[in-house]
Order: structure tokens, then sequence, then C-alpha cells
């Protein structure tokens, strides 16, 4: 009776392990670095700081996921000596304390970690409740820097004082990140005697550093955790992951994501991007218009059926056309990042993590869902090889059928036909399913322009499966009609 008690723990146990293990490895490197010092007598202070405040970020790490994972393998001795019902409640527990763990590690890391948290809390379709609601907390309220630390910051990047800038910047930020925090500001603009009300983000000090630190850890989890998984492209995922966490501590380069979207949406009234204030714009500071909205995780709880599908068949065209018509898309869509305004427009924020998708891979791509649609194997095959995807066997079934299986919902509603929504159980049942193909013939190559992709739809699939919206075949019909005619040349 306990069996498949026992087979849910397994997943978090895999995880905090592997976890504990990068956390090794990293120290390791470490302490090579305080014996290099030591070893050259080094009189640079700083160095040494620097190499005490790593070791702490790792202590608080390595404590939160022993416990962690201490209290998940205590949990599954325990489940072996009572009943199912009872073991059920204790896992649910269980469950609820390690989410608040979860979430404070997230909170006191930041960098990376709290990337993480928030990608994670957009997948209420694969993670216990517990987790998704706390680390729902992450996706706008991230711990705060006070303004005074961001002061200096400020006026050296923008060449002016707080008050010959903005004519009032609220010292409590609106939203914090990653990266970077917001805080709402009136902006003096010339011309404008009364100003612009503005978003102001601000670059957390020390930011770079310590995303270096998280990507080291990263690299070190995902080779610990390889050895419980069938072999795949980790290499390529890796270096993904780090280019595109990397790319958000450049705010110059995220002004000019900005509005090259708002560019591309300029005359659709279904989307709202924001537009930067280049005289309020630095390598620290990005100011942009503010828009008045809500997460659009919030506006879907709140909406009718047919408000939700609305506003769920608009999410998934506005990304199809971004990187199928546009060749460049934001690639950071957790709930904070997705916001709905007043009218029902979708407001896109926070460009710092896009990417572009070259001509002949969006038409490689366009190929996958129309044959996708239309049940076309063979050609779906032929362009997932096209795209790069390798098998060990050579043979692309694996990646036909996994492919087939992501699409299930979506081609559906394309015919015409209601979805059927698979249940979590059914999801658990489809993971199973592609860990066995993958593991009977390993998918050793992946694009890299895929890993941004995948993180993409697979969080649009999680609202998805999450709010279940009805009627939504009806909304997909004009997205249905553009994939089987958009020119795309390869």
């Amino acid at each position: 009776m306990q069996h498949e008690l026992m087979d849910s723990m397994r997943p978090w146990v895999i995880l905090a392990d592997a976890g504990l293990t990068a956390l090794e490895r990293t120290a390791w490197e470490i302490r090579r670095s305080v014996e290099r010092v030591v070893d050259a007598a080094s009189s640079d202070a700083s160095e040494l700081r620097d190499i005490g405040r790593r070791t702490k970020r790792l202590f608080i790490a390595a404590g939160t996921l022993g416990r962690i994972a201490g209290s998940y393998r205590l949990h599954r001795t325990r489940a072996a000596f009572s009943t199912k019902a009872s073991a059920a409640r204790a896992l649910e527990r269980l469950h609820q304390k390690n989410a608040l763990r979860a979430r404070a590690l997230c909170e006191d890391l930041g960098g990376a970690m709290l990337k993480v948290g928030q990608l994670l809390s957009a997948r209420p379709d694969l993670l216990p409740h517990a987790y998704v609601e706390q680390l729902a907390h992450l996706q706008d309220a991230a711990p705060t820097e006070p303004v005074e630390s961001l002061r200096a910051l400020i006026e050296s990047d923008l060449e002016g004082t707080l008050d010959e800038l903005f004519h009032s910047f609220d010292e409590k930020p609106i939203a914090a990140a990653s990266i970077g925090q917001v805080h709402r500001a009136r902006a003096r603009v010339e011309g404008v005697p009364e100003g612009v009300d503005v978003a102001v983000k601000v670059k957390r000090p020390g930011i770079a550093e310590r995303v270096s630190d998280d990507l080291l850890l990263l690299g070190h989890f995902l080779d610990s955790l390889a050895a419980e998984l069938p072999p795949t492209d980790l290499d390529t995922i890796r270096a993904e992951i780090a280019e595109a966490v990397s790319s958000e501590l450049d705010y110059v380069l995220e002004r000019e994501s900005m509005e090259r979207h708002r560019d591309f949406f300029r005359d659709d009234p279904r989307v709202v991007v924001p537009t930067s204030l280049p005289s309020h714009c630095g390598e620290h500071v990005l100011t942009a218009s503010f828009e008045e909205s809500v997460k659009i995780t919030d506006a879907l709880d709140a909406a009718p059926s047919e408000e939700r599908a609305r506003l769920l068949g608009n999410l998934l065209d506005l990304y199809v056309r971004l990187v199928i018509d546009a060749g460049f898309f934001q690639a950071d869509p957790h709930p904070g990042n997705l916001r709905v305004a007043d009218d029902g427009a979708i407001v896109l924020l926070d460009f710092g993590c896009s990417q572009d998708v070259r001509p002949e891979r969006r038409a490689a791509y366009l190929r996958v869902l129309r044959a996708a649609i239309v049940r076309d194997e063979a050609g779906m095959k032929q362009a997932l090889v096209e795209l790069g995807f390798r098998t060990q066997s050579g043979s692309p079934d694996t990646i036909a059928l996994m492919a087939d299986s992501l699409l299930q919902e979506v081609r559906q509603a394309f015919t015409g036909d209601e979805p059927k929504w698979r249940t979590k159980d059914e999801l658990v049942a489809e993971a199973k399913r592609a860990m066995k193909l993958a593991s009977d013939d390993p998918v050793v190559s992946v694009p890299g322009d895929f890993v941004m992709l995948a993180r993409v739809f697979g969080t649009l699939g999680g609202l998805y499966l999450t709010h279940k919206p009805e009627g939504i075949a009806s909304y997909l019909a004009p997205t249905l009609a553009h994939l089987l005619s958009a020119p795309v040349a390869a």
C-alpha cells in the first residue's frame, strides 16, 4: 500500500541529494581559492571578504537542503509503519514545512536561486500546492534592498541627484526580483511640467558576483543529477541557462529588447509593452512607463470561464507570433512578468531574458507545429531532425513521441475540439513514460534555442493545465489560421 507513496517521495530526495552534492563540490572549489590566497600571502582584504561571503551562502544552502533531504528520507521510513492515509497526511504537512524552507532559502540567497524559485512557482501542474503557494511570494515580492543602498548607484548611473531626476520616488519597491527591484516614481522630463509616471528598475548591489556563484552551483547540480536521469545534452542546457541568466545583468540590452517587443506589438491592442525613458536609463538603472495591472494568475483566478479562455488564447497567440513572426521572445514568463490591465490587455514585463530565433529555425519550428496539428508523423520527425535533436540510436521516434505528448491539448483545441485536460496523476504517468523512452533511446543532442522555448511553453502549459479554460478552441482559431498560412522563409 505504501509503494505509490514512497515512489512520490523519490524525486524530492533525489533533488535534495543532488543539491547537497553540488554544494559540496562548490565548497571544495572555494576552499581551493582560500588556499591559493593563503599560499600567495595575499593582503587583498576584499578577496578574503568575498570568499567569506561565498562560504556563508553555501553554508545557508547546505543547511536547508540537508534538512529537506533528511526529512523526506525519515518520512519514507516512517511511512512503512503507518497507514496509507496517515502517511499521506504526514507527507502533506512535510511538503508545507519544506516549502517554507525552500522559500526562505531563495529569499536568503537571492540571485539565480531566486530565479529558480520564481520559475517553479509557475508550475502548479507539477509541484505540490504547498510549494506553489509559498514560491508564488517570490514572483514580485522578493527581499528588498533599502533605497539608501541604491541612491548612490542611481545618482552615479544617471548623473544627477534623486531630486533632480524625479519629482517623487517611492522608497518602498512595488516589485523585487532576482536581479533588481522596481520603484514607482514621477520622473522629471523636459517639456512635461507634471512629470511622467514611471517604474524604475535598479540592479541589486553585488548581484553579478552572486549570479556567478549560483551558476557554478547550477553546473555542479546538473552534474550531480545526471546519474539519476537518462543520458541527455546537459552541456547545452547548462550553457543556455547560464547565458540567459547572465544576460539579465545587462540593462542596456534589456532596454533594447523592450523596445523591440514594443515595436512589434505597437498596433495590437491585446498586448501592452512599457515604453522606456532613455534619459533615465543607464548601466544599472532601467526606467519605463508605469502600467497599471495585476498578475495574470490573479486575473485568471477571478475571471469567469470565457474570460479565462480569452486571456489564455491571447497569451498563446502572443508567444506564437513572437517566435514565428518576430524571431525573438521574452523568455521569462513567470506570473510576475505576465500581467493583465483593466481593459483585459496582457501586459508583458521584464525583457532581461530574451532570445532571438533565426529565420531557418523559425521555419523548422513552424513545420513541427503544423505537422503536430495535422498528425503528420513523418513531417514532424523530419523537422525535429532539422532542428538538431538527436537520439543515441539516430531514430527521431523518442523525440517525436515526446513532442506529440506535449502538444496534446493544443492539437485538440486547434482542431476545434474542447481539450481533454490531463490530471496531475496523468501528467506523472506521462512523465514516467517519457523517462522510459529516454532511457531506452536517450536524447543526446538538444538545440540551444529549444532550452528557453521549452521554459516558456512549459510555463504556459502549466497555466493551461491549471485553469483548464472552457471554450478555448474558438479563441485559438486565429492562431491556427496563422500557423497554417504564415510564410516563414528558411
